[in-house]
């Protein structure tokens, strides 16, 4: 719902830690996040949902169908890891400087997911070699 913008500046504001510690808490997830997936959930098969939501202690459903309604609803809209934390999900927020970076629920970080992974693809091809090393 976060195109009602009525809804969603009424919402209750998760910080980037809460939201990192929730898409980390299921098992098939945080191993996709780790893995570099950009999208850790998209296209898990019935027995990786069925693991994930046990996990998350969740022993509902039978179907994938079943399954995916009910990841989607404990992941509460949250698809992916942040941006800022893509190349290290797991990083301590303190030691990155993002303790108290706010994340509004209608302008969520990773949708310049794809401008930050640019950068980061292209940045390298622009320097000398010896730069490359750091």
């Amino acid at each position: 719902m976060t195109y009602d913008l009525d809804h969603a500046l009424n919402c209750q504001v998760l910080s980037l830690h809460q939201r990192q510690e929730h898409l980390l808490s299921g098992c098939v997830v945080r191993r996709n996040s780790l893995g570099y997936k950009p999208k850790p959930i998209k296209g898990l098969l019935k027995p990786q949902l069925k693991q994930e939501l046990t996990s998350l202690g969740i022993y509902e459903g039978s179907t994938r169908t079943d399954f995916r309604t009910l990841l989607t609803e404990e992941m509460h809209g949250i698809q992916r890891v942040s941006a800022l934390l893509f190349n290290t999900p797991e990083a301590e927020l303190e030691n990155l400087g993002l303790s108290t970076y706010e994340i509004l629920p209608n302008e969520p970080p990773h949708d310049v997911g794809h401008h930050i992974q640019n950068v980061f693809d292209e940045f390298p091809k622009h320097l000398s070699a010896p730069e490359r090393q750091f």
